[in-house]
């Protein structure tokens, strides 16, 4: 059971070293949202946990109509 935990929210290269000194010490980071490919590694930030998915992970936009339809 943990006894800690870290909520971090600030910018990606401020998570980098927060994640690793984390998974050393088996400590769950939670994270909003990170763009940074280094923090993409799980077998490197096994305690690092984001609410959203990472932007490497998520695809092209679906395009937005641009005319209303018919009605």
């Amino acid at each position: 059971m943990y006894e800690h935990a870290v909520f971090f929210f600030a910018s990606a290269l401020a998570m980098i070293p927060i994640a690793e000194l984390a998974a050393y010490r088996d400590i769950p980071v939670f994270g909003w949202l990170s763009n940074e490919e280094s923090l993409d590694d799980k077998n490197k930030l096994q305690t690092l946990v984001r609410s959203i998915a990472p932007l490497s992970s998520i695809g092209n936009p679906l395009p937005l109509p641009t005319k209303s339809p018919a009605q």
